[in-house]
């Protein structure tokens, strides 16, 4: 009977790699769409705006497009601008506001911002710290678990730190249609008392978010819960607008 011992665990090696072989290979993790110039994505919003003991409630519609024109950062890196035209109803008239993301995609489609415009200002606020001169947005592939985490200085001075969970891969259906999306934690913190946490729900085929939900608070005591969803988009050169 030893002596058949040999060649029964040879045996069991063999079914073992041959099982191997056969069983499925692991799906390839999704990629962030890479953002062309002409890009472009609707939003509606609901919102609760809280100063003190006053509640106000918003609707806000948000267009969001990629510019052909690119901006350059102080470190001599060319970016893609994010230019976000929001309206915002229910406080007296109707309000426009202006904002803008600088930003670079690497081939993974990980998502990199240099600076921002925020709508209270006319001036770009860059990333001056880390030395590098940006921060990771959103991080791709897509992998449920990775978390990923900066610390930051703008060139107004203000600094910050956030940090993003991808959590869970699902299916979600919005006005602009269903997605197979990832749903991300972020908490983001400020030297200016600005404080936001946010869950967000990326489609890696659209390149962006179809669905967020979000508490933001002010450094002068405003409370801010948004609840947004995608209502159309357009992506170049794919034709599938919508």
């Amino acid at each position: 009977m030893p002596r058949r011992l040999p060649f029964m665990v040879l045996a069991a090696c063999l079914l073992a790699s041959a099982a191997l072989a056969q069983a499925p290979t692991a799906p390839t993790p999704p990629k962030l769409r890479i953002l062309r110039p002409g890009d472009w994505w609707e939003y509606t919003s609901g919102t609760v705006l809280k100063v003190q003991e006053r509640q106000v409630k918003l609707t806000e519609t948000r267009r969001v497009r990629i510019l052909a024109d690119r901006k350059t950062s102080p470190k001599g890196v060319s970016c893609l601008v994010m230019s976000i035209d929001s309206i915002t109803e229910g406080l007296g008239p109707s309000h426009e506001s202006h904002s803008e993301a600088l930003f670079v995609q690497d081939a993974d489609g990980s998502f990199v911002v240099h600076g921002r415009l925020r709508s209270d200002d006319d001036k770009i606020q860059w990333i001056e710290e880390p030395s590098r001169g940006w921060v990771i947005d959103v991080k791709s592939p897509f992998t449920v678990g990775t978390t990923w985490s900066d610390t930051y200085k703008m060139s107004d001075g203000t600094t910050g730190d956030q940090t993003t969970t991808i959590l869970k891969e699902g299916g979600l259906e919005v006005p602009a249609g269903t997605f197979q999306t990832y749903r991300s934690y972020s908490q983001v913190s400020e030297s200016d008392g600005l404080r936001v946490c946010s869950m967000d729900w990326y489609s890696p085929r659209l390149g962006t978010t179809v669905c967020t939900m979000a508490v933001v608070k002010t450094g002068d005591g405003m409370t801010v819960v948004t609840s947004e969803v995608l209502k159309r988009y357009g992506l170049v050169p794919d034709a599938e607008a919508k």
